[in-house]
């Protein structure tokens, strides 16, 4: 049996032929037709046997592998290289970690070299921010203004006075939904540093209702003090001083020459720059059923 290409017998398709197979020939497909071997003429009378006619059917199955076969082709030659400016090269970065304000805590920076500088200077920030807004620590700022029954101004150090105009913010423009004074009725639940024996009473539950209010606290920022209208009101700033730790840990990096960044502290996560393959930062959103699948993954 001859091979033949359609391209070396354009009059292929008035031939009497099959497919065959197709095959690679230089980089190239090439459809390969089987060929009638010559016939031989009848030895007895000399004369060429009729041409025996093409079953309709092969030449149409014939007709459509050649057309896929062109497909094929075309596709092959056609697809897509890879070009080597699209293509992008992960820069080094580094991951850090540590324990503080309760949680833990997690920084990628890219292109980073003195690890031991930023690993100090997260700590620090965090650690700084802990000793002031705890409700867990005795000590700590926000404790001992706590614990004073006074009702006259009080001083509080900068950083506890931005985070106290941020809380009264927030509680201004949700209608006073939003109140760091809640810390009395959060013990009695036993979400904060005592674990209650039981649930508390209606009774007990609305006499400490009694020091919660957005009024229950009169902050002036410019005498850099903060007065209690009552002796027993307390504050929790548990909900946004992991926030506030983010941003400080953040300018510690930034203040050391890194712009590309993220930190994130117990679930506040803050980034900035782009992430080591030169695009945005993406985080998943967990689902809240506590599956701990993602429910969404968003850029940053």
């Amino acid at each position: 049996m001859r091979h033949a290409t359609v391209q070396q017998f354009p009059w292929a398709k008035s031939t009497k032929f099959r497919f065959d197979q197709l095959q690679r020939d230089n980089g190239n497909f090439k459809w390969y037709l089987a060929l009638p071997e010559p016939q031989e003429a009848d030895q007895v009378t000399g004369t060429q046997p009729p041409p025996q006619p093409t079953p309709p059917f092969l030449r149409n199955k014939a007709l459509a592998l050649l057309f896929i076969g062109g497909l094929l082709a075309m596709l092959w030659v056609r697809r897509p290289q890879p070009s080597p400016t699209e293509t992008t090269t992960a820069k080094k970065s580094v991951r850090l970690h540590g324990a503080s304000m309760g949680t833990k805590w997690h920084a990628t920076i890219v292109d980073a070299t003195d690890t031991a500088r930023l690993q100090d200077a997260i700590q620090q920030a965090l650690d700084a921010v802990d000793q002031r807004m705890s409700t867990w620590k005795p000590d700590s700022e926000l404790s001992v203004l706590g614990a004073s029954t006074s009702t006259q101004p009080q001083p509080v150090s900068e950083p506890l006075s931005t985070v106290l105009k941020i809380a009264a913010t927030v509680s201004a423009k949700s209608d006073g939904a939003y109140d760091v004074t809640i810390a009395p009725v959060v013990d009695a639940w036993g979400f904060g540093p005592d674990t209650p024996a039981k649930a508390p009473e209606e009774t007990r539950l609305a006499t400490l209702l009694q020091a919660v209010g957005p009024d229950m606290l009169v902050l002036d920022q410019a005498a850099g003090t903060v007065t209690k209208t009552r002796p027993d009101v307390r504050i929790d700033l548990s909900s946004v001083a992991k926030g506030y730790g983010v941003d400080q840990a953040i300018s510690a990096i930034v203040s050391l020459g890194y712009s590309d960044l993220m930190v994130e502290v117990g679930g506040e996560v803050k980034a900035g720059g782009h992430n080591p393959q030169g695009e945005p930062w993406r985080v998943g959103v967990e689902r809240p059923d506590g599956s701990g699948g993602v429910y969404q993954a968003i850029d940053l």
